[in-house]
């Protein structure tokens, strides 16, 4: 017994200092493909950072970042979890047919703070929509597995509608995202084209016009399309989503992007960045990703003006809106800082404002306090 006592010792003694030794004379990476985001770099030193802690807090994160084939035992520890009986990793249950689903939201003081915010902005402006996008668990609860949290949607997009002003003109997308198929990724937390294109033809009953079929897009798929849940989960052996490009045949669209850290504007004649088509992350192919202001000027026959506020469930909606309104403008109030909203409004005269949230944003996202 003692013998092997000190085997099983000196084994793991071995294995640790072959992981240190691994960790020190292996190549750092600066992104990990997996999980969509740039690792920790080593931090740098003062007097002050140690003597308040924040030295070693970054140095404990960049050593976790950095760990000798780091991805394997993310993997290893995920699918442990699945083996022993644990339908969740972290936030995200593993549901039926691979779906990769978040746990529920839950409402918070932020919750408040922003419909509270919402309600006062709304009040002082006209023609004003709401489309509020329920989560990907509420919506597909056939695919969660057996054991898991409810999902209080329902509840919450009832307070929502009851504290807006009878002046906005609700959008209930729920029910028709229940209705349809293949409206959610199973590797992400947004909707795909489909669910987008869905709510766009909901949006037509209410804000006057007459959507376009499905068969006046030309639809490509690309696939190899990993998401957040993908990325959260751990579950590295989860296939692959398709993504897909609804392309309006014969709508011409130019887009200006504008941000505030570039000195001026960047143009496009494409709302489809198809280079990210070849990245680790590819949802940034719809208008290329979060920005401050992108503006969208269509050959749509007419002079309609639209302003979307919205989060990243807007990327993939806004260019079904372009062949409605000949000129669109998406602001994103997480970089939107140079002037209100309310200026901004005043500058241009929109016909019609359209807010574009996931429930999950609403009760987690405090820049809505930028909405002025």
């Amino acid at each position: 017994m003692k013998r092997t006592n000190l085997l099983i010792s000196v084994l793991f003694c071995v294995f640790f200092a072959g992981m240190m030794l691994l960790f020190f004379i292996m190549p750092k990476q600066e992104f990990s493909q997996n999980e969509k985001r740039v690792l920790e770099e080593i931090p740098k030193f003062s007097l002050e950072s140690l003597a308040d802690g924040t030295w070693f807090s970054k140095m404990d994160a960049y050593f976790s970042d950095h760990f000798f084939i780091r991805d394997f035992w993310v993997g290893l520890n995920s699918y442990t979890n699945q083996v022993i009986g644990l339908n969740a990793t972290g936030d995200i249950y593993k549901g039926e047919d691979d779906w990769l689903i978040e746990k529920p939201i839950s409402q918070s003081s932020t919750w408040t703070e922003n419909i509270q915010i919402i309600e006062r902005f709304v009040e002082t402006h006209n023609n004003v929509y709401f489309m509020a996008v329920p989560t990907k668990g509420y919506i597909m609860e056939d695919k969660l597995p057996k054991l898991h949290d409810n999902y209080p949607d329902a509840q919450l997009i009832s307070q929502l509608k009851s504290l807006l002003s009878e002046e906005v003109s609700w959008i209930d997308v729920s029910s028709v995202l229940q209705e349809s198929s293949d409206v959610y990724y199973k590797t992400d937390h947004h909707w795909t084209s489909k669910g987008a294109y869905e709510a766009y033809c909901k949006a037509g009953e209410y804000m006057g016009f007459t959507p376009n079929s499905e068969e006046e897009y030309q639809i490509e798929n690309y696939n190899g399309f990993y998401g957040t849940s993908y990325s959260k989960s751990g579950l590295w052996a989860t296939p692959a989503d398709t993504i897909s490009l609804w392309i309006q045949q014969n709508l011409d669209v130019d887009v200006t992007i504008t941000d505030e850290n570039r000195p001026f504007p960047t143009e496009y004649d494409s709302m489809f960045f198809t280079d990210y088509l070849d990245k680790a992350d590819k949802y940034p192919v719809f208008l290329d990703g979060n920005h401050a202001l992108v503006n969208l000027k269509s050959n749509a026959d007419n002079d309609k003006k639209l302003l979307i506020i919205r989060d990243s469930f807007a990327h993939c909606l806004a260019p079904f809106f372009a062949s409605e309104y000949s000129e669109i403008d998406l602001i994103d109030l997480r970089y939107f800082k140079k002037q209100t909203v309310s200026e901004l409004i005043e500058q241009n005269k929109y016909d019609d404002i359209l807010f574009v949230y996931g429930l999950d944003t609403l009760a987690t996202d405090r820049s809505l306090q930028w909405l002025k």
